[in-house]
C-alpha cells in the first residue's frame, strides 16, 4: 500500500509541479498537460493500466463545473487552465480483486495566477487507522 501510495502522489506532486512552474513564468498550460505529467509518472514504474480515470476535473459551485479538466485518458482537454478557477488533481490505482488507492487534491488558481492547495501541506505517505480513530 504504501509503494502504490507513493506512485500515486508522485505523479501527482509532477501535475502540481507542472501548473506551479508554468504560471510562474507566465506560460500557459493545459488540462491534458497535467493529466500527462501525472500519468507518465504512474506509467513509468508500471503501473499506467491499473490508472484507469482522468486525472482530476474542474470545480465550482457546482462541483464537476464546466472548466477545463485534467484529462488526456478519456477526452484531450486543451482548454487552458485559467486565473479564479479551480480543479482536483486526484490519481489511482485500481488492482481487481486485490487494492484501490487514490490520492485526491484540490488546486485554487487566484485572480492573480497564485497556485493554492487549501489542505498543504500535502499528504505524502500512508496515515495508519486505529479501531479507536472511529466514532461507532
Amino acid at each position: 500500500m504504501e509503494k502504490l501510495f507513493s506512485i500515486i502522489a508522485n505523479g501527482r506532486d509532477a501535475a502540481v509541479a507542472l501548473v506551479r512552474d508554468r504560471f510562474s513564468a507566465g506560460q500557459p498550460v493545459y488540462g491534458y498537460e497535467l493529466d500527462d505529467a501525472c500519468r507518465n509518472v504512474i506509467e513509468e514504474v508500471g503501473y499506467g493500466k491499473y490508472f484507469i480515470h482522468r486525472t482530476g476535473h474542474n470545480i465550482t459551485h457546482e462541483i464537476h463545473g464546466a472548466g477545463a479538466n485534467i484529462d488526456n485518458f478519456e477526452t484531450c482537454d486543451r482548454r487552458e487552465l485559467l486565473p479564479s478557477t479551480s480543479f482536483s488533481i486526484e490519481p489511482g490505482i485500481y488492482i481487481a480483486e486485490n487494492i484501490g488507492l487514490r490520492t485526491e487534491i484540490d488546486v485554487v488558481i487566484s485572480n492573480v495566477g497564485e497556485i493554492l492547495i487549501p489542505t498543504e501541506p500535502i499528504q505524502q505517505k500512508v496515515l495508519p487507522l486505529l479501531a479507536t480513530d472511529f466514532i461507532w
